[in-house]
């Protein structure tokens, strides 16, 4: 490359950097602007009410009957925890914490 091409090209990266320089700084004015408050979170204002988990170990092909069961008393499934792996080998099944939840009275 000759040294006009040096030349056009050292000016066209200091022109590069410089719109850089002037974009960022739009950007940081713009967001200076609008006023950005730190994230807080906020409860619900509908569901002020505290919770109350239960929970019960079962196979995990009798989780339908044991859901059933809880549903029934007014609890609703929350979460499924495997707690021991199937065994094929074995012939053992997997076991499952199944958690159930309410309102608390």
């Amino acid at each position: 490359m000759d040294e006009t091409g040096n030349r056009r090209l050292a000016r066209l990266e200091k022109s590069a950097r410089l719109w850089r320089w002037f974009g960022l700084a739009a950007v940081l004015l713009a967001v200076g602007s609008l006023g950005v408050r730190p994230l807080v979170a906020q409860q619900s204002k509908t569901a002020k009410a505290a919770m109350e988990y239960r929970q019960s170990a079962c196979l995990w092909t009798s989780i339908s009957s044991v859901a059933n069961d809880w549903e029934g008393k007014g609890w609703e499934l929350f979460q499924v925890v495997p707690i021991h792996p199937e065994n094929p080998g074995a012939g053992a099944k997997m076991q499952v914490a199944v958690v159930f939840r309410r309102p608390s009275k």
